[in-house]
């Protein structure tokens, strides 16, 4: 799609007769509420926000919300005249546009619209990849040390397609989990990750029901005499703390 072909920047100003009777259309064919209708009743009415021509003042007196909520209604709305004659649309929901605009590049609205629509062609056009359960055990295996490493070289050391690797880990750094996170910078040749593990946090009844008795022998033994101070239980003390540190830390 050209920038040529993109929907101007004001809309031309509709009469309130005009937009009672369109805001009214909406309400008899999908609710009144995203509940009933959830993304065509949105859709439309980002449409007629944006097509009615009116000032955000106007609109959130209208619709009795704030300017943020009809701001960013509005640019939904001219994305959504920008992409008529395309398939991204379909099934988009307000907050899901806005988190592609928050990821989205451009010195301009057009540009930024560009993009978006380029990305959701991209991840519509995406298929599973083949065993990633089992891929991303291999990656972390050999990559979870919170260092960056470019793509290729993930997908030569795993012995998998770049594109499966590019794409799931693409997938898991967009997402958070219990015991990693995977970092993205980077596009194309620059395309970098990393796994960083993420930390354990052990709750302070457990440290004292465990950790307390330990300390207290550890204290009787320094209230000995030198010659009385019992090694062997110093040593198996030790032990002990090890092997907490090691459960803590697996």
């Amino acid at each position: 799609m050209t920038d040529a072909a993109v929907i101007p920047l004001t809309a031309r100003r509709m009469s309130e007769q005009d937009y009672d009777r369109e805001r009214e259309r909406i309400r008899e064919v999908y609710g009144d509420s995203k509940a009933e209708a959830a993304t065509r009743w949105e859709q439309e009415l980002a449409k007629l926000l944006w097509h009615s021509g009116w000032t955000q003042e106007e609109l959130a007196l209208k619709e009795g919300k704030g300017k943020s909520w009809i701001s960013q209604r509005i640019i939904f709305g001219r994305f959504l005249d920008f992409s008529e004659n395309s398939t991204v649309s379909g099934n988009l929901t307000e907050w899901a546009f806005r988190k592609y605009w928050e990821r989205s590049d451009g010195a301009s609205e057009r540009r930024r619209f560009r993009h978006i629509a380029e990305m959701i062609e991209g991840e519509t056009q995406k298929v599973p990849v083949p065993n990633a359960n089992a891929l991303m055990r291999d990656i972390r295996e050999r990559y979870s040390d919170g260092k960056w490493h470019p793509a290729e070289t993930i997908a030569r050391h795993v012995d998998k397609p770049l594109e499966h690797v590019s794409q799931l880990l693409s997938e898991k750094a967009k997402s958070h989990f219990k015991t990693y996170k995977v970092e993205a910078r980077g596009k194309g040749v620059s395309e970098q990750y990393r796994i960083v593990p993420t930390e354990k946090h052990i709750g302070s009844f457990e440290l004292e029901q465990k950790l307390a008795p330990l300390i207290d022998e550890l204290k009787a033994e320094g209230r000995k005499n030198p010659a009385t101070i019992a090694i062997t239980r110093i040593a198996k003390i030790a032990a002990e703390l090890q092997q907490f540190v090691t459960e803590w830390t697996q």
